[in-house]
């Protein structure tokens, strides 16, 4: 009975996955694959948020901001991306599970697991010159995603400009 669960849990998750298309912002430089209905954020500065939500519990979002010079001016990519998970772990109230240095091809970037209350977060933070992009999936505990953390964020890409 347990493989017969698992395998419809699968099943509608590739379904959910195959159903889902390329949603592109053009105000925010990006495309990626969202399972949900996308709802869209942009001020005229070029931040703003994409974020699809699923009332069961589980949310995928792609957050863009525009970094002043001065904030970043004498500081490393490393101390940039750990004062960005500080920032990401604090204001879930959560804990970090784990860390790891990414890539956008030759952008830097960290990944952190972090349990919040009630559910889990995957975040991945990526520095593009002076725009850092945060992308996300959270998920209620006991909520499987339609999409893994890692589907998600293997379908971002930046638009060319």
């Amino acid at each position: 009975m347990k493989r017969l669960g698992f395998a419809v849990v699968m099943l509608c998750a590739v379904s959910a996955w195959a159903e889902s298309k390329p949603y592109t912002s053009a105000a925010l430089g990006f495309t990626a694959t969202f399972p949900f209905e996308v709802k869209e954020q942009a001020d005229p500065a070029g931040g703003g948020t994409a974020a699809a939500f699923d009332p069961q519990g589980v949310m995928y979002m792609v957050g863009v901001s525009p970094t002043p010079a001065d904030q970043v001016k004498g500081r490393s990519v490393k101390e940039q991306l750990d004062d960005g998970l500080a920032g990401m772990v604090a204001k879930v109230n959560g804990k970090l599970v784990s860390q790891k240095d990414v890539k956008l091809g030759k952008y830097p970037g960290r990944e952190a697991e972090i349990e919040v209350n009630g559910g889990k977060a995957t975040f991945r933070a990526y520095l593009v010159g002076a725009t850092s992009y945060l992308l996300g999936v959270v998920h209620k505990d006991g909520v499987t995603p339609p999409v893994t953390a890692a589907e998600f964020f293997k379908s971002f890409k930046l638009n060319k400009k």
